[in-house]
């Protein structure tokens, strides 16, 4: 095995040049991705501190840097104000009161981006009735693309309202042909759109405190700044609404991941993606299921971009989660990692799984044998080649746990450098490596209860995104209602007000 050198200078950590992976330096120009896997206390955590030293620095200094980062135990702003100080620093976190609300529609301007934000946010979860979630998801996206026809800024406050009721809903659709269609699709029915509102209104429920929380902030980010711009976006995280919150992280960082794959070929650019317990930030463990879409793409096609993926988890089992990515597709994000370290396992399937990717190494057993016969006692040397595991699952289980008497401790594979085991020293790391938090800076900021609740659809909202009303004289004796099918099948503007006086 190769060991580690000796710990850099704290100089060297500021060499745009390199990256620290424990003690290793890992050339900037050619990183690949990065993965610490450990067990709660194993040191992955402090691992990826010693990266973030080396890598975001340099945000807000150097040009076409910029960091997305989820922040898994909220304590990473005053960590990362430390190590950044010159880079601007906002939270997605709804409910910090110093977050910033996402800008959809600044992010969101075609149908496409619609679409894949509606099955985003109401992911399939293998609902008994289909049909209705899918309608649910269907007239969010006619809303959505309404609001992008009309072309004045909307929020989620916005959507999340609009969304609350039919009427609403349709005077949205009508405003223009390219979604009046819709209308025709679900409206004819009384029933059959009450029960589509009851399960939009289910599904929505849970993201209508996030909608108001957001509704209160002073500022916004807009990822499509973000993907040229110098500057770091943390994704909050909080046990409370947990759901919902993941749901809105899956949005923001599949939008972050197509927007930085439609960029051109760079070998200068740097946007680290970092997700510490990404099992949790993928919806696992009571978070809602799914996986982080884009995080496939984004391994796999991300480096020619300038694209960094550095992620951390405690079991490969919680990734292979068929409600998370399954099998198949947690190999695909681990086989593009370049970068590993293994810390102190605990779960028998990840260790046996860490042990596969160090291989085996080959002896030879020397065997004796003696037999008696007539002639006296004669004595043999058979020589056998044995395969042996070259770090076994124990030895991984045992590692000792990251403190400053033990230090961190690990097993490395770095393409750079090969597998290895390697120790930094407690008083080396703690006592001057780490870079402490700013102590001036609050790890959580809480909003005020009030600003959960979601103010009413306004009248300058219906009429900045609404039809406009139909003012039509009766005309005299008595008019015959149209029919159900007709309506169904009718998209004439006349039809729209009789669909009206249907839903009074």
């Amino acid at each position: 095995m190769k060991f580690a050198k000796s710990s850099p200078r704290p100089a060297d950590q500021k060499q745009l040049d390199h990256l620290l992976w424990g003690r290793a330096e890992i050339p900037t120009f050619e990183p690949g991705n990065f993965a610490a896997i450990a067990a709660t206390g194993g040191g992955k955590s402090t691992l990826l501190r010693i990266f973030l030293q080396s890598a975001l620095w340099a945000v807000g200094v150097v040009d076409d840097h910029r960091a997305l980062v989820y922040d898994a135990k909220q304590d990473a702003l005053p960590m990362l104000q430390a190590i950044a100080p010159h880079a601007k620093i906002l939270t997605s976190h709804p409910f910090d009161a110093r977050s910033a609300r996402w800008d959809m529609a600044a992010d969101i301007q075609e149908a496409t981006v619609a679409i894949e934000f509606a099955f985003t946010l109401i992911p399939a979860e293998g609902d008994a009735q289909p049909f209705f979630v899918n309608a649910a998801r269907h007239l969010m996206y006619g809303v959505i693309v309404s609001f992008i026809l009309t072309g004045e800024p909307w929020t989620f406050g916005t959507l999340v309202r609009a969304l609350k009721h039919h009427k609403r809903i349709r005077s949205i659709l009508r405003r223009h042909p390219q979604t009046r269609e819709i209308v025709s699709q679900y409206f004819y029915d009384e029933r059959l759109l009450m029960n589509i509102m009851s399960t939009l209104a289910t599904k929505m429920l849970p993201f209508e405190p996030i909608a108001a929380a957001w509704d209160t902030a002073t500022e916004s980010f807009s990822l499509r700044e973000w993907v040229t711009g110098n500057w770091i976006l943390v994704l909050g995280n909080y046990e409370t609404g947990r759901t919902a919150i993941d749901a809105i992280n899956r949005c923001i960082f599949k939008r972050a991941c197509d927007l930085t794959l439609n960029l051109p070929n760079s070998i200068t650019r740097r946007s680290f993606f970092v997700i510490d317990e990404l099992s949790e930030a993928s919806g696992g463990g009571g978070g809602g299921g799914g996986g982080l879409p884009g995080i496939v793409p984004l391994a796999k096609k991300g480096r020619s971009k300038g694209a960094v993926l550095a992620i951390a988890f405690q079991s490969i089992s919680g990734l292979r989660d068929p409600k998370v990515y399954g099998q198949y597709f947690t190999d695909e994000i681990l086989g593009q990692i370049s970068n590993r370290f293994f810390g102190r396992l605990e779960c028998v399937a990840t260790a046996e799984w860490a042990s596969s990717l160090f291989g085996d190494e080959e002896s030879e057993r020397e065997s004796v044998s003696q037999s008696y016969g007539p002639g006296g006692a004669s004595q043999s040397v058979s020589r056998q080649a044995a395969a042996r595991r070259l770090v076994l699952p124990s030895e991984l289980m045992s590692i000792e746990a990251c403190s400053r008497e033990n230090g961190l401790s690990g097993y490395y594979i770095v393409r750079s450098e090969g597998a290895y085991f390697d120790n930094i020293p407690g008083e080396e790391l703690f006592g001057g490596q780490l870079i402490p938090p700013r102590a001036d800076v609050p790890e959580f900021v809480p909003r005020p209860a009030t600003d959960q609740f979601l103010a009413p659809w306004t009248p300058v909202e219906q009429v900045r995104f609404g039809a406009p009303k139909r003012h039509r004289s009766a005309p005299r004796g008595s008019v015959s209602t149209p029919s159900v099918e007709h309506r169904r099948q009718s998209d004439s503007p006349e039809v729209w007000g009789d669909l009206d006086q249907a839903f009074e």
